[in-house]
């Protein structure tokens, strides 16, 4: 070993390396990972569009239809979300951040057309037992992705995305009282709604009050990819 190294020194080979990539290395990387994150993303939003067109017009598919079709609208969406995840933690991105708010609002707009389906099925009476099941599963699949892109961006909020849920509740709660108090409607509809009417009411006061509910999850991806520094 060379005498120029002290006692107790550590090699260059050896010494601890820095969390995060060199500025010019992540000068190169940035726009290349942000463009491949977002681009993945909407790729799996493009076939979420498609799915939600085709349930607005002619209802949700088979479950077996419908659960092949998520799933290859979900491993997109994951791969898009891990590598905007280090676009956006390791590599300091300041303009994907924008495009993931966007992916957010669009994301609710999904879910606001299949809460709107839902609130108009059981208003005319075509919503069957099969149908809890499948719009249960398309909405349980959509605030996983809104979820999913809200974590991605650290200290977001995502109490202004509750207000359309709120929106959209108190109008399916006017529906609601017009069709079975006013108009007589078909009882046998009548815990659906109440059903979907105080999920959504559950979600918009979890989300308006903030409980942190969701720090567990944060926590772990900020564990998973270090600020570099």
């Amino acid at each position: 070993m060379s005498s120029e190294l002290k006692h107790g020194a550590v090699p260059p080979f050896f010494e601890e390396t820095p969390p995060g990539p060199p500025e010019k290395t992540a000068q190169i990387m940035r726009p290349a990972m942000m463009v491949v994150g977002a681009a993945i993303l909407l790729i799996s939003m493009l076939g979420a569009g498609k799915l939600l067109v085709e349930i607005l017009i002619s209802g949700p598919s088979g479950i077996d239809t419908l659960g092949a079709k998520l799933l290859w609208i979900a491993i997109p969406f994951l791969v898009g979300w891990i590598v905007s995840l280090i676009d956006i933690r390791v590599m300091n991105s300041l303009v994907l951040p924008l495009i993931i708010r966007g992916f957010i609002w669009l994301t609710l707009f999904g879910i606001l057309s299949i809460y709107v389906r839902i609130i108009n099925r059981l208003y005319t009476g075509t919503f069957t037992a099969d149908h809890y099941l499948r719009y249960s599963l398309v909405l349980a699949v959509g605030f996983a992705a809104l979820v999913g892109l809200h974590l991605l961006i650290e200290d977001h909020d995502l109490r202004p995305y509750s207000i359309p849920i709120l929106i959209m509740a108190l109008i399916h709660l006017l529906v609601a009282v017009v069709h079975y108090v006013f108009q007589n409607g078909n009882p046998a509809f009548a815990v659906g709604d109440m059903i979907y009417f105080f999920l959504m009411l559950s979600i918009f006061i979890l989300m308006v009050l903030h409980l942190g509910l969701l720090n567990p999850l944060r926590r772990t991806v900020d564990r998973l990819v270090q600020r570099s520094g």
